[in-house]
């Protein structure tokens, strides 16, 4: 069932290369690999933004079993992104998370 959620911080919304997607990043952040990586940024999408997250993936990792874990979503203003969450079983505070949660936390994810 999709959650519509606040966002908590600022963060930054990012065209990756040639995907479709964009995608989320905490913001302010390192851009120092950003022209590698073909990330550039579209706009900064306030506190206070409405979004409604619509699903959650884990992808398979290469040689780990359980890879990336995706946030996906929609701003108020119709735009479709992905977040990374975390990887493995272990995911960070989401921009529409509150402060004060750890850096990272464990968490199960279905088999």
């Amino acid at each position: 069932m999709p959650a519509a959620v606040m966002l908590q911080r600022e963060t930054g919304l990012y065209r990756v290369g040639d995907a479709e997607t964009l995608v989320l990043f905490d913001h302010p952040r390192d851009t120092r690999n950003d022209a590698f990586h073909r990330r550039s940024l579209l706009r900064t999408v306030p506190p206070g933004t409405r979004v409604t997250i619509d699903r959650l993936t884990q992808r398979w990792g290469f040689d780990s079993g359980k890879g990336r874990i995706s946030a996906f979503g929609t701003l108020a203003s119709g735009e479709r992104f992905e977040y990374g969450w975390g990887v493995g079983t272990v995911i960070g505070p989401a921009p529409w998370e509150g402060p004060g949660l750890p850096n990272q936390r464990t968490v199960r994810c279905g088999d």
